[in-house]
């Protein structure tokens, strides 16, 4: 009826709000830390409407990556990128996490179908499903980034390393994505649940949950030994 009509372009609008708080979150996030990362990548543009050419392939512009990410990032999203390509794409994604090339990053099979969903370029820019895989592969590469922290916090620590503060301050800008990651991990639940789309809810929960466990590490071990929270 109308009013179930109205609720659900209230919904679509609300969520078009989310998608677009999730790209400014991550530039504030990182406009922060001047000096430290190099600088984010600009926001991209948002798409064209049907029938419209593109301004920046008219102009033979090259789109940009969904694998883009700030200088935060951007090293372990390539580290997952390079270990996939490394493994091909002739097996299932539950049985490529298990591969040699991969077995270090702990990926989970959802987080390497995002890689591929992504490079096959199947879900569209702007929609649910994109921003879903951009998140998973962000989330994999975050909480990659956290489990090393945390590992080399610990060991500069006992070595009595002058690079130890260095380390922390690292962890701490980790943490901080983490929050605002898992803000994000919130949105996306909340509409699936929303939305009944009990398919992904599994694979968004299991991610969620894997990040806040590489996330409670590291605050531990960065608490311990002398870090300061960023909160």
């Amino acid at each position: 009826d109308h009013g179930k009509q109205t609720e659900n372009l209230r919904r679509d609008d609300a969520l078009k709000l989310r998608m677009a708080l999730n790209r400014i979150l991550e530039q504030f996030d990182v406009t922060q830390f001047g000096g430290i990362f190099p600088a984010p990548v600009e926001a991209e543009a948002a798409p064209p409407s049907a029938g419209e050419p593109d301004p920046a392939a008219a102009a033979g512009e090259v789109p940009v990556s969904p694998f883009q990410a700030d200088g935060l990032l951007q090293e372990y999203v390539s580290k997952i990128l390079f270990a996939l390509e490394l493994v091909g794409d002739d097996r299932p994604a539950a049985e490529t996490v298990t591969a040699k090339e991969l077995a270090s990053l702990r990926l989970e099979a959802c987080e390497v179908e995002a890689c591929r969903r992504l490079l096959d370029g199947q879900p569209p820019s702007a929609s649910i499903g994109y921003e879903r895989a951009r998140l998973l592969v962000q989330a994999a590469a975050l909480r990659i980034r956290m489990d090393e922290e945390a590992r080399e916090i610990d060991r500069l620590h006992r070595r009595g390393s002058d690079h130890l503060a260095e380390t922390l301050e690292r962890g701490s800008q980790s943490l901080q994505r983490a929050s605002e990651i898992d803000r994000r991990f919130g949105w996306l639940v909340d509409d699936a649940l929303y939305r009944g789309d009990t398919n992904h809810l599994e694979q968004l929960y299991r991610c969620r949950f894997r990040l806040l466990r590489a996330y409670s590490g590291l605050w531990l071990i960065h608490n311990e030994r002398g870090g300061i929270s960023p909160f």
